[in-house]
């Protein structure tokens, strides 16, 4: 995951992607070479995984296999980002992808704040869902977080120290009447 994002930071301040019709040649040459070499280290990878038995004992080849499979995952990744530059240049798949442009607008703090619920919910370190609710609770997520999206321009720390308030006084008042 580093791997992945420390080049697209150096692609970002590269402003790569502000100028990436000047650049279609290079992502032609690097989306092919990108998915060659890819499908060869995952092949290394594969017949690693199938020929060995012991998977613990590092081997120079256990190790060689290792690297070609997170070498793999970046080549393709970087053939998956080529593909997409190159479609975006397209005038044939422009109209394809247009639907995806919203989602692309997405707020950076909504991602954010859906990363942080999901991870709480989900991992041990929250509650530790994981596995342990249906598909329901997936799309009552989503749901929710899609309607949540909309209130980041509305949220103030006023509002927020208000309901907080609300929430104070009503304990305080079923702790007294129990």
């Amino acid at each position: 995951i580093l791997t992945t994002m420390l080049l697209g930071l150096m692609l970002g301040r590269s402003r790569f992607f502000q100028n990436s019709a000047n650049y279609l040649p290079q992502v032609t040459r690097v989306q092919w070479w990108a998915l060659g070499c890819g499908l060869a280290a995952g092949a290394v990878f594969g017949i690693w995984k199938a020929t060995t038995t012991d998977f613990l004992t590092p081997t120079p080849w256990r190790i060689f296999a290792g690297v070609c499979y997170i070498l793999g995952r970046v080549l393709i990744m970087v053939f998956y980002v080529a593909t997409i530059v190159r479609c975006v240049h397209s005038q044939n798949w422009r109209h394809r992808l247009q639907p995806f442009a919203t989602a692309g607008r997405m707020p950076l703090t909504n991602y954010l704040m859906q990363t942080l619920i999901a991870t709480t919910l989900f991992y041990g370190w929250g509650f530790g869902l994981w596995g342990k609710v249906g598909n329901a609770l997936d799309l009552a997520l989503f749901l929710e977080s899609d309607r949540m999206g909309y209130l980041l321009d509305t949220v103030s720390e006023k509002l927020v120290d208000g309901q907080r308030d609300v929430v104070k006084n009503e304990r305080r008042q079923s702790y007294e009447n129990a």
